[in-house]
């Protein structure tokens, strides 16, 4: 007859128990919203964000793929849109600045027979500049229109993900009202002993 050793099957009960654990789904609390980050911080892609929407929604970036790559899309598309715009800014600039000082000297010609010669010249040339730029500059407008139409989208979707993130924490989180009540009790028992003692 064998014998049964306590010890030996309760060690062979745990061992098998922690086989196959039930799983525990738990939602991890965001750092920002962790009561012992007082000094949080969170820094990433070389930008430090202190408020927190900005911080929340930098830590689902780090856990979401398809939203970081979004992010680093848009920080792409922002950076192209000045770098492209750079050559036809520089060349618009130096045409402008010329017309100004060209208008300038024809304002210092005192033949008004030659003043209105050159003033026609200069008009014909700039109305020749602004046609030959037109699809450039319509273009840019319209690359500034979709800028701002982007950046609205930006705040939207960050405030988007990041109520959903708030709405997670408060149904998980929300304190107790046992501490208030227990509290409020306090109260309503200091102030009875204190009316009463006040009355005799």
């Amino acid at each position: 007859m064998k014998k049964v050793y306590p010890f030996a099957a309760i060690v062979l009960f745990i061992t098998a128990s922690c086989k196959n654990p039930a799983p525990v789904q738990q939602q991890e609390t965001p750092k920002a919203l962790q009561e012992n980050n007082s000094d949080y911080q969170l820094i990433s892609k070389s930008r430090t964000y202190d408020n927190l929407v900005e911080q929340l929604y930098n830590e689902l970036l780090e856990k979401t793929p398809a939203l970081d790559s979004l992010e680093q899309s848009i920080d792409k598309v922002t950076e192209s849109k000045t770098d492209s715009a750079k050559a036809f800014n520089f060349f618009s600039q130096k045409n402008n600045s010329f017309y100004g000082a060209a208008n300038s000297y024809s304002a210092a010609i005192t033949d008004s027979a030659v003043k209105l010669r050159i003033k026609n010249l200069l008009d014909n040339s700039t109305a020749g500049y602004k046609s030959k730029t037109a699809a450039h500059t319509n273009l840019l407008e319209a690359i500034d229109k979709k800028n701002v139409t982007l950046s609205d989208l930006h705040i939207v979707l960050k405030l988007v993900k990041t109520i959903t993130v708030m709405e997670k924490y408060q149904a998980a989180q929300m304190p107790s009202l046992k501490p208030l009540q227990a509290v409020s009790g306090q109260f309503d028992k200091v102030i009875t002993a204190t009316d009463a003692l006040s009355r005799q």
